[in-house]
């Protein structure tokens, strides 16, 4: 669920350098593995019995004295619709039906979506459904250790399904993700994750500041409920139905 909080927070930007590594660096699966226990997620599903999540959120710019709302209603194994209202713009949506991969704003209309963006839109499903890291994940290595909020962190370059590469910190204590730097659109994008909390059975980062070329975004979990979407919301709207019968 982080990495799709993140993605909505680089949306609206534009949709630390590591020291020398150590050689006492912890293996990097042990660090993903520690990850997962300190969020509730290891060698588990934590969502096994669940059949809906919605997530309402919080997106604002301070230097745009700009705040935005944001709802992400997924139906268990593999679908889900975001709504975003913009102020001056209107609503933004997107979605992912387990098939169809598809987006509508008012200055696109409605498009399918294929290419890099149908992965990327398939991977956000796997993120809010699969939560953790394994379970999306091609390969991992411990490069380095860097120090976030006067903390040590190790620094691991992950390479996911997708073929989006992040290098991210771990509190060298408490074992929570704190910091990741990733490419977007060849953007740099710097992520912090703040006051984890338990969202049900996982616990996640309630509170995102991404930064990308000068910008800043806040991104905050004001709730997370179970059960509570009905499937018939999740169906492909009629523009995108259109597209496909053309």
């Amino acid at each position: 669920m982080n990495r799709v909080v993140r993605r909505a927070a680089v949306a609206l930007l534009f949709l630390g350098v590591a020291a020398p590594a150590s050689a006492q660096m912890p293996d990097a699966d042990a660090i993903i593995k520690r990850f997962e226990q300190e969020i509730g997620v290891a060698g588990r599903n934590p969502y096994d019995g669940v059949t809906s999540i919605r997530t309402v959120m919080n997106i604002s710019s301070p230097a745009m004295g700009m705040a935005l709302d944001m709802q992400i209603d997924a139906v268990l194994p593999d679908k889900f619709v975001s709504r975003m209202s913009i102020p001056g713009l209107g609503e933004v949506r997107s979605g992912y039906d387990g098939t169809v991969a598809w987006s509508i704003d008012p200055m696109q209309g409605a498009r399918l979506l294929d290419g890099p963006e149908f992965e990327q839109v398939r991977a956000q499903a796997a993120d809010i459904t699969e939560p953790g890291i394994s379970r999306n994940l091609t390969s991992a290595e411990t490069i380095g250790e860097d120090t976030v909020d006067g903390r040590k962190c190790w620094v691991v370059k992950l390479t996911m399904n997708s073929g989006v590469t992040a290098d991210s910190c771990f509190d060298a204590e408490n074992g929570l993700l704190v910091k990741q730097v990733a490419s977007q659109g060849g953007v740099e994008v710097e992520s912090y994750f703040h006051d984890y909390k338990a969202f049900g059975p996982v616990k996640m980062a309630s509170r995102i500041v991404a930064r990308a070329a000068g910008q800043e975004q806040i991104l905050t979990i004001e709730s997370v409920d179970y059960d509570a979407v009905d499937p018939a919301a999740l169906r492909l709207p009629a523009e995108v139905q259109a597209l496909i019968r053309n």
